[in-house]
């Protein structure tokens, strides 16, 4: 579940604006044959390793580590377990820069997409206002909310097409899909029960305890909402390169 606000946020707060495309091969990117696991997967982690201090071009989305949010809001009413609306504001994500890419291909004939990454340690300090009710527990507060994962893996799928304009091929994405897989969320919130700190530390460690029932409530509708950014923001970022940046062989 948090591996899903990091990513979604990240792709969220930014769109692509400056130059209709680039022109140049940047050196945050190397071109490969499409068969060359080894060398998409390379590129890949050092175009996210350049999301650390930003991409030339692409000012608007932001620097990576610590990456600063101002608002989303996330809506739960379809499980048993969960029926909550909450927005979260002013948050900050840290140890995104650490992200790990792994077996990223392309598979020219599907025109697929598919990366694996690996995130050690992310860290979220935000400021929260809940209501609903979580488990067994009716709420209605706001304060601060601090959450952390450890050794949380996801992997995306992206289907795309070649098409062309001025004069160069692009890939336009026509769809994303996302699959998580967490291994340990601790989270805290503040300010649960209008400052009664003994109901408040009990609602904190029933949602420890309980975090991966939690996290099977609120996966759907937290991987439809990343997925749909996802789309958008590819569908730009992806528009802004030319495929032979990326592959070579197109």
């Amino acid at each position: 579940m948090f591996k899903l606000w990091s990513l979604f946020l990240l792709i969220a707060c930014g769109y692509v604006h400056g130059a209709k495309h680039l022109t140049e091969q940047p050196s945050f990117l190397q071109p490969c044959p499409s068969s060359d696991t080894q060398c998409f997967t390379k590129s890949i982690q050092t175009f996210w390793s350049q999301l650390k201090t930003g991409i030339p071009g692409l000012s608007s989305i932001p620097k990576l580590d610590p990456l600063r949010i101002n608002k989303v809001n996330v809506v739960q009413d379809q499980a048993q377990n969960v029926n909550v609306s909450a927005t979260l504001t002013n948050a900050e994500i840290t140890g995104m820069a650490d992200t790990i890419v792994k077996n990223a291909k392309y598979d020219k004939q599907k025109g697929i997409f598919s990366f694996d990454l690996d995130f050690p340690k992310l860290k979220m300090v935000s400021d929260y206002a809940l209501k609903g009710r979580i488990l067994l527990l009716q709420l209605n507060g706001q304060g601060k909310m601090y959450m952390s994962a450890e050794n949380t893996e996801a992997r995306l799928n992206v289907l795309t097409e070649v098409v062309e304009e001025d004069g160069e091929k692009f890939f336009h994405v026509k769809a994303v899909r996302m699959h998580y897989k967490l291994k340990s969320v601790k989270t805290k919130l503040e300010n649960l029960f209008n400052g009664n700190k003994e109901l408040e530390d009990s609602a904190n460690q029933l949602f420890n305890e309980n975090w991966e029932e939690l996290n099977v409530a609120f996966e759907p509708v937290l991987t439809k909402t990343a997925e749909e950014i996802l789309l958008n923001s590819m569908r730009k970022i992806f528009h802004y390169i030319p495929a032979k940046y990326v592959i070579n062989d197109v």
